[in-house]
């Protein structure tokens, strides 16, 4: 018997409808969420929520401005525990205290995750879109693009079939023995201003879970530019 990742039966995909190509699929995916004219007016964003870890229940919060800047903070009882800050050009993650500087592939994945139409710029990044088949995820047909920047497979993204919004990525961290599989689970979208976003995301890193619930979205708010600087 053969089984996915999460210990359900795999079954092969289908394959996609004649002329289906996943350009298409990202480009629905953009609709889905508001559309080019609506995403491109939104020039900075801030979200709140929590994040919760086993027992642990902790604060989490993301800012993006001028489709170029990102920063992710995890809090513990009001006080900082984590922090990614991308500015741009270069980025820093910080951990109780300690820091080190983002590689080649957490660049690319802020840059990508800063830009609000992203998914249909993956070109000018160099990540070229494979449209897969199509995948039963959850009880839904999905969409399976995969994403690759040269020769290094970066993931492999599933879009619902019915609404064309994302629903899952998979991909693989880590090398050799140390490499695991890693799932994120995008199982609730909210509304704010027009703009569709992930409201509720399941992370499974090599079998650690990770629940962040986003209670707080605020479009093109105010953000100043020292949030984003790189220390």
């Amino acid at each position: 018997e053969v089984l996915n990742f999460d210990g359900t039966p795999f079954m092969a995909m289908k394959p996609a409808p004649a002329g289906m190509t996943a350009q298409d699929v990202l480009n629905n995916h953009i609709k889905a969420i508001g559309g080019i004219e609506a995403l491109s007016k939104i020039k900075s964003y801030e979200q709140s929520g929590t994040l919760a870890k086993g027992p642990m229940s902790l604060g989490v919060s993301t800012k993006m401005k001028d489709n170029t800047k990102y920063k992710m903070t995890i809090s513990m009882q009001g006080m900082e525990a984590m922090k990614n800050v991308y500015d741009g050009t270069k980025g820093n993650m910080y951990q109780m205290g300690q820091k080190s500087a983002m590689e080649e592939g957490d660049l690319l994945d802020f840059k990508v995750q800063s830009d609000m139409l992203g998914e249909i710029h993956y070109t000018q990044y160099g990540i070229v879109p494979t449209l897969l088949g199509i995948e039963n995820i959850d009880g839904q047909d999905a969409y399976a693009v995969q994403l690759k920047k040269g020769d290094v497979e970066i993931s492999t993204d599933f879009f619902s079939v019915a609404t064309g919004l994302r629903i899952k990525s998979v991909s693989t961290e880590g090398q050799g023995e140390e490499a695991y599989t890693a799932e994120q689970s995008y199982s609730e979208y909210a509304e704010q201003d027009g703009i569709k976003y992930v409201k509720k995301m399941v992370v499974n890193q090599g079998g650690q879970v990770m629940e962040f619930n986003y209670t707080d979205m605020k479009i093109n708010p105010k953000i100043e530019d020292k949030e984003f600087v790189v220390e």
